[in-house]
């Protein structure tokens, strides 16, 4: 299936089912051969533009869901955040090696409208 994004009463841009659906990304990792996936949602769901009162309950459900699905499946899923730490984190100095030593390529997903220069 597909969905239409609404923002502010215009129509953003239509995202696929892969976005919500788990079972599709097993399915799509599957045939392309991807072993484990970050789970994350389309960054405009993160409603940085909104005011907090405003989004959330919202944020604690797309948290939620992505917390459920990582948990019911975790060796074909992980989170995309964990508390405070962002990509520069000392914590992750041993993945970033590992990636490196491996010549793993990391793709990640900024949006440049809202970065603040920490990643």
């Amino acid at each position: 299936g597909k969905m239409r994004m609404i923002i502010n009463g215009k129509f953003f841009r239509e995202i696929q089912c892969n976005c919500w659906f788990a079972d599709e990304r097993v399915q799509e990792c599957d045939s392309t051969g991807v072993d484990v996936q970050v789970f994350f949602i389309v960054p405009v769901m993160f409603s940085y533009s909104a005011k907090p009162q405003h989004t959330l309950g919202s944020a604690h459900y797309l948290n939620d869901y992505i917390a459920q699905v990582c948990a019911e499946d975790p060796k074909r899923f992980i989170g995309s955040h964990i508390n405070e730490w962002n990509l520069v984190s000392p914590e992750l100095n041993p993945i970033w090696e590992a990636c490196d030593e491996l010549k793993v390529l990391v793709f990640v997903y900024s949006w440049v409208r809202y970065f603040n220069g920490d990643l």
